[in-house]
């Protein structure tokens, strides 16, 4: 609501603009310089758009020019309608969908925000993400992969995350994933900021987290990013801090992190 109209919560006069675009368009320029982007999401738990009857092509033309007339930097798309991969409908769906969304976006920043398991090939008769990532991955800027609330794949240890997963999902570490062609520089690990945050799956301590990452960028070079579970339990960033502090410094040193 304060993006939609920001001068019912600012005014207009406090520098920031006259209008809800100069304010939107103001404030965007300050993210920005501090090296921060302004995203949307699209769908999340609850919402099924393809089980729906959901137009794939409709949808992403909203969408997108929800985020060109409200000056966004681009969208992240947290699709979670599990039954229409299951059904061998989601697949299509999704490629439909970014295809005519990066169209539409060309220079924008598409997020995906998968559940790992959603990579579990043998699971879905389509194939599931690894289908969509091959045919639309390359407009697809990074994934941010759930590693958590996947029953019996716990990823809370360097193994399970990285190495080989164990549990239900085995086929969907990090460096599984890269196997199956998933670009490693667009893998960002998702995870809960605490346990409840969680169902009971995918937690770990912060701290062994950081350290995790840091084993990642040491032995596969790999530093796309960690992304948490949620804002409402971080608000000061103190969880981030800690998690990715680690590799926040080393990359600093090695001069290689984006």
């Amino acid at each position: 609501m304060v993006w939609s109209t920001p001068v019912d919560y600012f005014g207009s006069d406090t520098g920031f603009g006259e209008t809800n675009g100069e304010i939107r368009a103001n404030l965007r320029r300050l993210y920005n310089a501090g090296k921060v982007q302004v995203l949307v999401t699209a769908f999340g738990s609850g919402e099924y758009p393809t089980s729906s009857g959901y137009n794939a092509v409709d949808c992403a033309q909203k969408l997108g020019s929800f985020v060109l007339s409200n000056n966004l930097d681009g969208c992240d798309i947290s699709w979670q309608d599990t039954s229409a991969f299951k059904y061998g409908t989601g697949e299509q769906w999704l490629i439909s969908f970014q295809t005519q969304l990066r169209q539409i976006l060309p220079n924008h920043t598409i997020v995906h925000s998968p559940f790992a398991s959603y990579f579990k090939e043998d699971l879905y008769p389509n194939k599931g993400y690894a289908a969509v990532n091959t045919k639309v991955g390359a407009g697809i800027n990074f994934y941010n992969i759930k590693y958590f609330n996947q029953s019996t794949s716990k990823y809370d240890n360097y193994q399970d995350l990285f190495n080989v997963a164990s549990g239900i999902y085995t086929g969907t570490a990090v460096n599984e994933l890269i196997a199956k062609n998933i670009n490693k520089n667009k893998i960002v690990i998702a995870k809960p900021v605490s346990p409840s945050d969680t169902d009971g799956s995918g937690w770990m301590d912060l701290n062994k987290l950081g350290e995790c990452l840091s084993s990642a960028y040491n032995n596969i070079n790999w530093f796309a990013g960690l992304a948490i579970w949620q804002y409402s339990s971080d608000v000061r960033g103190k969880a981030m801090t800690t998690a990715a502090g680690h590799l926040k410094e080393l990359c600093a040193i090695n001069k290689d992190c984006k």
